[in-house]
């Protein structure tokens, strides 16, 4: 008989822009405000290499969201490669793509989940690091 264990999703509720939506990804953009934290899209070309919160999975109102920080996500993204990597891409959303080397400037490469079939994935939230021009 073969055992299944899956680690269980985790959400944190967020103070997000009107323009985020459900698949981007986020990281803390500054202090918690009544214990709701302030999220941004990560700008993979900003040079920052911040560490992403996680995904937007919900938005409850124009600027709440519920960010999911690990654990697999269904159905949000689909024609995924099953055991494929996936990084943030210039529009803070998932790609199998690596993000190349730029033409000028530095870009970060986020690597952030893992293909578990075509509609599913597993967020595991990794260090960034950054290439140069």
């Amino acid at each position: 008989m073969a055992v299944s264990v899956r680690r269980k999703a985790e959400y944190v509720m967020a103070d997000c822009l009107s323009g985020d939506v459900v698949g981007d990804m986020v990281h803390v953009s500054g202090e918690a405000v009544l214990g709701v934290y302030q999220v941004t899209k990560i700008d993979i070309t900003s040079g920052s290499v911040d560490l992403p919160l996680g995904m937007i999975v919900a938005k409850p109102t124009t600027t709440s969201c519920v960010v999911q920080v690990g654990g697999e996500v269904l159905g949000l993204y689909t024609g995924l490669t099953p055991g494929k990597q996936l990084f943030i891409d210039p529009n803070s959303r998932l790609s199998h793509s690596v993000p190349t080397h730029p033409g000028s400037g530095v870009k970060s490469v986020h690597p952030v989940a893992q293909a578990l079939s075509s509609d599913a994935l597993f967020l595991r939230i990794q260090v960034p690091s950054v290439i140069r021009a």
